[in-house]
């Protein structure tokens, strides 16, 4: 951790924090308890509060998708990004706030669009929930 501080510096957080959601924890869900573990031992909340960050904006992204064609691995991604964001928020006793996204209104928004919708939201929301 400590190597990882001195050559990843502040000014590389951002790509940092974009790597890891992207590239890892959006594909590699098994090994989301060790991501989450790795900053929580690296003790850097501004870095921790990017990658939070970078999720909710991809989140954003998969959730404006085009939902009516079958794009499964879009409901892949969104599903392990929603198990990330529990593992990094509510499993660690930190509340999603509405404006970052508003779960609820998400539920119900879907249930008026229709069940293409809801095969994305609701997978989402457990797997949030779930963690």
């Amino acid at each position: 951790t400590d190597e990882f501080r001195d050559i990843v510096t502040e000014e590389y957080w951002p790509w940092a924090s974009q790597y890891l959601v992207m590239k890892r924890a959006s594909i590699e869900p098994n090994f989301h308890t060790l991501y989450s573990n790795f900053l929580d031992t690296l003790k850097l909340s501004d870095l921790t509060k990017l990658v939070i960050r970078e999720t909710f904006r991809n989140i954003k992204v998969l959730l404006r998708s085009d939902k009516t064609v079958a794009n499964f691995s879009d409901r892949s991604l969104l599903k392990n990004l929603g198990h990330w964001l529990g593992i990094l928020t509510l499993a660690k006793c930190k509340p999603i706030h509405q404006i970052e996204i508003d779960i609820k209104s998400l539920i119900i928004e879907a249930y008026h669009n229709g069940s293409h919708e809801l095969l994305y939201v609701i997978p989402f929301v457990a797997k949030v929930l779930e963690s």
